[in-house]
């Protein structure tokens, strides 16, 4: 029978694992976030269900199967498909349902491993109202399958540390292994998983005889091994397929050696950005001098550093918070190191946004409340000095972020996500598209916003696209490449929409305006608004015939 805490504290944790999935819910009243990778998944999953395939028809009819990503997301959007009878609506109420669930989990997890009910229900209530995210959870994207799917498979993995089982273990190894099927970067719960089973010790409690930490040893080297081709095998077996029908591995290709150094430095700054953002919001940040954010940022990296060495040397190995530190810590020290070798070795880049390191920030919430547990009992039992101090300052944390993310909700409440948001939803550019003869090509600088809101696949700008900056400045349509033919040739449509022309045109530094000016001199203006303008090289032929003088 459960005790008065542990269900007073498993009652918190349903309140806040509720609280969160009522913000994506009110979040996403206009409907979840669309962009580019979206609109993949979704037209992906529409195409299999429609016996298509899972991809999607390129411009000139040929079907390109899923780019950029594994599969395992847009399987699932398709069986949500088979519940709903719109995909994008069906993606809403599964991030609710899987955000309710991680932020769960992780929580009761926390608390199975520490007893601590206070820790544990403000844990939870930052886990369901951190700005990063619920910023995440709103968007159509695969990170809600995927932050499941690998947090599950590592909390099942602590499971085996504390009883050794192997159905345990191979059940962790296929949750990871989903994980890796839903983003290439799931291979860092692998290779983390892997190294906490080659290194980490499992047998022994909190109240045996001190012993090393680590270990390595044929039994551990089994489970590794069994372990990792559980996980890795899905993964490989797509890699295989998409290589052999495509020639490339998520559509990706090798980084020139000389741009190395200049993408490792690039990642400093942005990491920067996203790491301050955790702690402060953007209205703070932005007040902050440069330096005093480098300032900030490294203080608190090395501070926390400081504190897990020093509190995973001092605690006893068989405490399941030292598992939990040890294994959450390796998650988020690997997967940096993996995002790192992404960026800097393959082409295109990754943006590296808040998206991509909620992993680590849904990682370093849970290992900070582990730190804190190890701090009260390794290096001040019994202080009730320092347990008033650190009441304070997690419940002034969990204040904040309950603002912030509240907030954000209420912003994304207002004016919708992406291509569901209110400046897209009335677009009269958007309107104007769809109304041109289906026969007519399209191209424009925002391929995927075509495709989401209109059904018609589209040319790239090609010097966009491929970050290819031109020498001398010319009209679009002058050029060699497809999609300038097919403008010139086959009366395509130019279809520029103004809000994205000056970050796709940054290439150019100080001479932005210019190239802009420059593309669009001497075509057929077709329709403009605020917004966007529609171009044809000449005067289309599905006009009326202009009226003789």
């Amino acid at each position: 029978m459960m005790k008065k805490e542990q269900v007073i504290t498993l009652t918190w944790i349903s309140l806040s694992a509720l609280v969160g999935m009522a913000l994506v819910v009110y979040a996403t009243v206009l409907g979840p976030g669309v962009g580019g990778d979206a609109t993949i998944y979704i037209t992906s999953a529409k195409n299999l269900l429609a016996g298509n395939g899972l991809g999607w028809t390129e411009v000139d009819g040929s079907f390109r199967l899923l780019p950029y990503t594994p599969p395992f997301y847009p399987l699932m959007l398709s069986a949500v498909g088979l519940v709903f009878s719109d995909i994008t609506t069906g993606a809403r109420w599964l991030n609710v349902i899987l955000f309710g669930a991680t932020t769960f989990l992780l929580s009761w997890s926390f608390y199975r491993a520490t007893r601590q009910p206070l820790l544990t229900g403000v844990l939870s209530g930052l886990l369901a109202t951190s700005p990063v995210i619920v910023g995440v959870q709103v968007w159509a994207m695969s990170e809600s399958v995927f932050l499941f799917t690998g947090f599950a498979g590592m909390l099942l993995l602590l499971k085996h540390f504390d009883c050794p089982r192997w159905r345990t273990l191979c059940g962790s190894a296929a949750l990871i292994g989903l994980a890796f099927l839903a983003r290439y970067i799931g291979v860092a719960f692998l290779l983390a998983g892997g190294l906490a089973l080659l290194l980490m010790r499992r047998s022994g409690s909190e109240n045996s005889p001190r012993r090393a930490g680590f270990r390595l040893s044929w039994q551990a080297l089994r489970e590794a091994f069994v372990f990792g081709l559980i996980a890795a095998l899905p993964a490989l077996i797509w890699i295989i397929i998409d290589y052999s029908l495509t020639g490339t591995v998520s559509s990706r290709s090798g980084q020139p050696a000389d741009a190395y150094w200049s993408r490792f430095l690039e990642m400093g700054p942005a990491l920067q950005k996203i790491f301050l953002f955790w702690l402060l919001p953007d209205s703070v940040i932005n007040r902050l001098p440069g330096l005093l954010q480098t300032i900030l940022t490294l203080l608190a990296v090395a501070a926390f550093v400081g504190l897990f060495v020093l509190l995973v040397k001092r605690a006893h190995p068989g405490m399941p918070a030292y598992r939990m530190a040890v294994v959450f810590g390796l998650f988020a020290v690997v997967y940096l190191i993996v995002l790192a070798g992404v960026q800097v070795f393959t082409y295109p880049p990754v943006t590296l946004a808040a998206r991509m390191l909620s992993p680590v920030h849904m990682a370093a919430l849970v290992l900070v409340f582990v730190l804190l547990h190890l701090l009260m009992k390794v290096l001040a039992p019994g202080s009730h000095a320092v347990a008033v101090v650190v009441s304070l300052a997690v419940l002034a944390l969990l204040g904040t972020y309950a603002l912030r993310g509240a907030l954000v909700a209420r912003d994304y409440h207002n004016n919708g996500i992406g291509y569901n948001a209110v400046e897209w939803r009335t677009s009269s550019t958007v309107e104007v598209l769809k109304k041109l003869p289906p026969e007519v090509p399209v191209i424009s600088n925002e391929v995927t916003a075509v495709m989401y809101l209109t059904g018609r696949p589209a040319y790239a700008l090609q010097e966009i696209y491929q970050e290819q900056p031109l020498e001398t400045f010319t009209a679009y349509g002058e050029g060699d490449d497809t999609a300038q033919k097919v403008f010139r040739e086959a009366g395509g449509a130019l279809v520029l929409f103004k809000n994205a022309l000056h970050d796709d045109f940054a290439m150019y530094g100080d001479r932005v305006d210019e190239r802009i000016d420059a593309l669009q001199r001497g075509l057929y203006l077709y329709y403009e608004s605020e917004e966007g303008v529609i171009y044809f090289y000449d005067r289309p032929a599905f006009l009326e015939p202009e009226p003789c003088d």
